[in-house]
């Protein structure tokens, strides 16, 4: 009888789990569900940033499109909100491109920004959302290049001018 009891306990002690077994698996089931959390916080702020860029790209597209079109052209030194909703704002500066200048044209460089209204995002506060860089025509150059043809069409005008005197 003795023996009939050491092998039922046996039996029973094979089919359950010892206390560090279930401390185990839990500390694998808390390290798991700790990576699945860190990941999907990091897609959620890496979608987030991704849909700002995308808005920032189709609003500054529609900004320089109107650029083009106005008399104007593009400002420079300027700045604006582009927009409230997304708390996105322009500025515009100049960028020195010695090769650009050679051909007669400057570099304005546009930056979208995110107005940083959560605190906790300090370690993007000053990294633009969206760099452009445009290449447009100098109007100094176009100034000089006017005048310039301006003298030449009045030098040929003259030159016929005396041509045809000298040919009566």
């Amino acid at each position: 009888m003795n023996m009939r009891f050491k092998r039922s306990w046996r039996c029973l002690r094979a089919r359950g789990l010892t206390l560090i077994e279930v401390v185990a698996a839990i500390a694998i089931l808390g390290t798991l569900l700790v990576g699945v959390v860190l990941a999907k916080s990091r897609h959620t702020r890496q979608a987030a940033l991704a849909q700002t860029k995308m808005q920032a790209v189709l609003l500054t597209d529609e900004l320089i499109a109107g650029w083009w079109d106005s008399a104007d052209g593009v400002p420079i030194g300027d700045e604006g909100v582009l927009s409230k909703a997304d708390a996105l704002r322009w500025q515009t500066r100049l960028v020195n491109n010695r090769e650009i200048t050679l051909l007669g044209a400057r570099v304005v460089r546009v930056e979208v920004h995110e107005e940083d209204q959560d605190l906790r995002r300090s370690d993007r506060r000053d990294e633009p959302v969206l760099i452009v860089d445009l290449v447009v025509p100098d109007p100094e150059v176009e100034a000089l290049e006017e005048k310039e043809a301006k003298q030449k069409e009045q030098e040929e005008r003259e030159h016929s001018e005396v041509e045809g005197a000298g040919d009566a």
